[in-house]
């Protein structure tokens, strides 16, 4: 589904960024794949406040 599609890109972007060597051949793709795994974290949090929203929603009340 979206969230792990989101999850599976943001394990890319990490990868990608995690050993410092494109900092230094291409900053600015560096800066937008920090941009771009920013937006992810955002999106994922809203994702998972919506799942529990709907979780919450579908329980049988106490």
């Amino acid at each position: 589904g979206r969230v792990e599609a989101l999850e599976a890109e943001q394990a890319e972007l990490r990868a990608a960024l995690a050993d410092g060597s494109l900092y230094q051949s291409d900053l600015q793709r560096a800066i937008a794949l920090q941009s771009r795994d920013s937006a992810i974290d955002e999106e994922l949090t809203a994702a998972l406040e919506r799942w529990a929203e709907l979780e919450a929603a579908q329980a049988p009340p106490d």
